[in-house]
């Protein structure tokens, strides 16, 4: 028996409609609460006279409505093994500090937590790590992305696993520049301290950047990539600037934030790496089986500022707004005796850019998303800008 190549076409369509179409249910992985509730340590213990900032958190399922669960309340404090400790004080969202200790970096340190419901951690002893000067940070601007790259060395030969880390901060504009404000029934002058033309958006480094030398017969880091902007992005805009940090890491904690980045940033198909146990250097000191995430060094900081500005970028970079804007006509007296001023101006919906007419008839206007830029960054110049 033979079937006709039309009715093998439709057997097949069929086939495949039930399977695309057919219910699906969700599958929820068992998970303990315990491992959904684990202890999350970051940060780096500072022997510099910069400041030390440790960062707790707790572990979240992925149906949870919230992302981060700072711990508050925890006592936190520095030890080295030659008896030297200070103690850290909370800033709040988990977070706690210690400005200008500089302690010496021939010692070993570990970082004691005690949290709000009374269990006590302890890391490990690391030694502490110098960070060489970073070399240069650079960039190459391709057709399509800019690319950020740093260099360095060590002529000791003492350092050979380094991590980065970025907080970038740019300058953007408006879509359209408002003279004018609203208030009540009334439109004013708008004071330069209220300006919302022009504003700086920050954001820093979410993803594990690690470079080693360990293969090359030199401690050399050349050329290794930071981050990547496309050539229309609004970062570009009129001026860009980054701050690259740079950490020397022992090979335990290379290992540690190598593990941690195969097991968050490289699982997307069947021919990325399998996620593995990460085994950090914080314990609880009476329950050695419980789950502690996170893995503290201590060392110093190398960092440098870059600036990248508009006019130093090919002709092509031109920033594609991700919204759409445009300015309208909003006259005092409509058709019917309709007063738009009064329905979309006096009541806040759109912004006043400027007056039209002579004598005055209206105000050219458009909505807040394309006029004021604090809706999306601050009006506050940076004091390093």
């Amino acid at each position: 028996m033979t079937i006709k190549l039309s009715t093998y076409r439709n057997l097949l369509f069929a086939v495949v409609a039930l399977t695309v179409t057919a219910c699906r249910q969700a599958y929820v992985p068992p998970v303990s609460s315990a491992t959904t509730n684990s202890l999350v340590v970051e940060g780096l213990i500072n022997v510099s006279a910069d400041s030390t900032l440790i960062q707790l958190s707790r572990t979240v399922k992925l149906t949870d409505t919230v992302s981060i669960k700072p711990e508050l309340n925890a006592q936190l404090s520095v030890e080295n093994d030659a008896g030297a400790n200070y103690n850290l004080t909370a800033m709040g969202k988990g977070r706690y500090y210690a400005v200008n200790h500089p302690l010496p970096a021939s010692a070993k340190y570990r970082l004691r937590i005690k949290t709000a419901d009374g269990k006590a951690y302890l890391s490990d002893y690391v030694q502490a790590k110098i960070s060489p000067p970073i070399d240069s940070i650079n960039w190459k601007a391709a057709p399509d992305k800019l690319t950020i790259y740093a260099n360095t060395h060590d002529t000791q030969n003492a350092t050979t696993y380094y991590k980065y880390s970025y907080a970038e901060t740019w300058e953007f504009h408006s879509a359209s520049e408002s003279f004018l404000k609203t208030g009540v029934n009334i439109v004013v002058s708008r004071p330069a301290a209220e300006e919302i033309y022009t504003c700086w958006a920050n954001a820093n480094s979410t993803l594990i950047n690690l470079a080693s030398s360990a293969k090359l017969t030199q401690d050399v880091i050349f050329q290794n990539p930071i981050t990547t902007i496309s050539y229309d992005s609004e970062k570009l805009g009129i001026r860009y600037s980054t701050l690259v940090k740079q950490y020397a890491l022992t090979k335990e904690a290379f290992d540690f934030w190598t593990n941690l980045k195969k097991n968050t940033e490289q699982l997307g198909s069947i021919f990325d790496a399998q996620p593995s146990v990460l085994s950090g250097n914080i314990h609880n000191t009476n329950d050695p089986a419980e789950v502690v995430v996170g893995y503290i060094s201590a060392g110093t900081v190398s960092a440098t500022r870059i600036f990248i500005n508009k006019t130093q970028l090919p002709a092509n970079y031109i920033i594609n707004r991700q919204f759409e804007c445009s300015e309208d006509s909003i006259p005092f007296v409509a058709m019917g005796g309709r007063r738009p001023v009064e329905e979309f101006i006096y009541t806040n919906l759109l912004i006043p850019l400027r007056g039209y007419g002579s004598p005055l008839t209206g105000y050219i206007a458009t909505t807040h998303e394309c006029a004021d830029c604090t809706l999306r960054g601050v009006n506050n110049k940076p004091t390093f800008w």
